[in-house]
């Protein structure tokens, strides 16, 4: 398919793992009567959401929870619903979470890992095109839009973003890339913390997470 052509797939577990230490901060701190609802908006082959899913199941347990994971790509969608990767993309994976969370393959699936059922169950994926308006059952308290903006000029990511934040409750968190320099960003979203990244040997200012006002 055509959008499969446009679209870039590289990823892996745990990736920019500030991004997941902050998560599991957030998580621990929790105080809200249900779990929080999180949403993994362009999750490609699923190692986001999953990564997502081992911090859930670590701050709850057998609570109800699930994630949301959406994508444009079909093939990467039927690829994530698999939970099945090379080792080579759970480099950044703690080994307590490939030992508790990942069976380990043999035979054929030498070199491959596949994810425990009980943790594929809490992730629902569905197919999305984010520069529509979204519809979602109810508003989530977190969304990860990480490494997305970064394909798309200032208009785009606009629309993008407008559209995602009308999806987060108060005091929703957003999450994206390091590399999403994301100049126009909706109204109601301020900048939580900040990373400094280096681009043509000038400084710039880069923020990664931002909160609902």
């Amino acid at each position: 398919m055509a959008v499969d052509l446009l679209t870039t797939n590289e990823t892996y577990f745990y990736r920019e793992p500030k991004h997941f230490n902050f998560l599991q901060s957030v998580l621990a701190e929790w105080q809200g009567e249900k779990a929080p609802l999180i949403w993994s908006a362009a999750c490609s082959s699923g190692e986001e959401p999953y990564t997502i899913a081992m911090l859930m199941a670590e701050a709850f347990g057998s609570r109800p929870w699930h994630i949301l994971a959406s994508d444009i790509s079909m093939r990467m969608l039927e690829s994530a619903r698999t939970a099945l990767y090379p080792l080579s993309r759970a480099k950044e994976l703690p080994t307590s979470f490939l030992k508790k969370y990942c069976l380990k393959g043999h035979g054929d699936f030498e070199g491959y890992l596949l994810l425990e059922d009980k943790l594929k169950q809490r992730v629902q994926f569905a197919q999305r095109n984010l520069m529509e308006p979204q519809q979602l059952e109810t508003k989530v308290d977190v969304i990860f839009l990480r490494n997305v903006l970064i394909y798309f000029d200032n208009k785009t990511k606009s629309q993008i973003i407008n559209n995602l934040s009308r999806c987060l409750k108060p005091e929703g968190l957003l999450f994206i890339g390091h590399s999403d320099l994301c100049m126009a960003l909706a109204s109601n979203l301020l900048p939580l913390n900040r990373r400094y990244i280096a681009t043509k040997g000038h400084a710039h200012e880069q923020e990664c997470v931002f909160k609902t006002g």
